[in-house]
């Protein structure tokens, strides 16, 4: 899953730089597009993180369950 990420970074800014060159699109814009990226990857991880807790808290319920 981790490579699958860095081949999509890689052809993101890849792409972002072509278009930077040919001037379809200003610094501007891919900054705008670049803290985007950021804020949907940082989502993505809160998500995950929330899921891993939820996960975690059941697995305590259950552990205290099984001990009584």
């Amino acid at each position: 899953m981790t490579e699958l990420r860095q081949v999509d970074n890689k052809q993101l800014l890849k792409e972002l730089q072509n278009r930077l060159h040919s001037k379809q699109l200003s610094e501007k814009e891919i900054a705008v597009i670049l803290e985007a990226e950021e804020w949907k990857k940082a989502y993505q991880l809160a998500d995950a993180d929330e899921e891993r807790q939820k996960e975690i808290a059941e697995w305590d319920r259950i552990q205290a369950e099984d001990e009584d």
